[in-house]
């Protein structure tokens, strides 16, 4: 009689667990998030340069880029030449990641100075950093974990007016995210 007890029991609690699994959703994976990019600040030889730039793939494609030609000061005084677009190609090679960028540039009163080139090359520095897998808290759940590479090198502003070459830091970053029981409860 008990075996038969704790058979039925068994079974029941069984049936329960295995309803409860196959009437829950299946997991919802969201695509990679990727992103290469980064920033360019520091003083040049005859200036001062800030760029940054990025190409992710959540936002698309983006270049920003601010120098100041000496004896202007980035403190106080408006950028000697000015650059932002999205003409930005992003090559990932083995062991870096190059930057190119043809943006129109202007100059403090918005005059047009022609177009402008960005070029930098970033190469990995330092360990990969590998996130462990954050849960989420409620339901449903999103599970997220990302690797990011560090970057590091320099890059070369040029445009019709100057030239500055600075150091640059950057980033390889993927985003992996899952979504457990994306659906509503019965």
């Amino acid at each position: 009689m008990r075996r038969l007890l704790v058979s039925m029991t068994a079974t029941v609690v069984l049936s329960a667990t295995l309803f409860g699994v196959a009437s829950a959703a299946p997991a919802f994976r969201f695509p990679v998030r990727h992103f290469a990019g980064g920033v360019c600040e520091g003083q040049g030889d005859g200036g001062y340069l800030t760029a940054a730039f990025a190409s992710d793939s959540l936002h698309g494609l983006h270049v920003t880029i601010s120098a100041w030609l000496d004896p202007a000061d980035p403190a106080t005084d408006p950028p000697t030449a000015f650059a932002d677009g999205t003409d930005l190609t992003v090559i990932e090679g083995q062991g870096e990641v190059t930057f190119n960028a043809t943006v129109p540039v202007v100059g403090p009163d918005g005059t047009s100075l022609g177009d402008g080139t960005l070029s930098a090359t970033l190469a990995y520095s330092g360990d990969r950093i590998v996130s462990p897998p954050q849960p989420g808290n409620g339901d449903p759940r999103f599970i997220s974990r990302s690797v990011d590479q560090p970057l590091a090198g320099t890059g070369t502003f040029e445009w019709n007016g100057g030239s500055l070459t600075v150091t640059c830091t950057g980033d390889l970053l993927d985003v992996y995210m899952i979504q457990t029981n994306p659906g509503p409860r019965s």
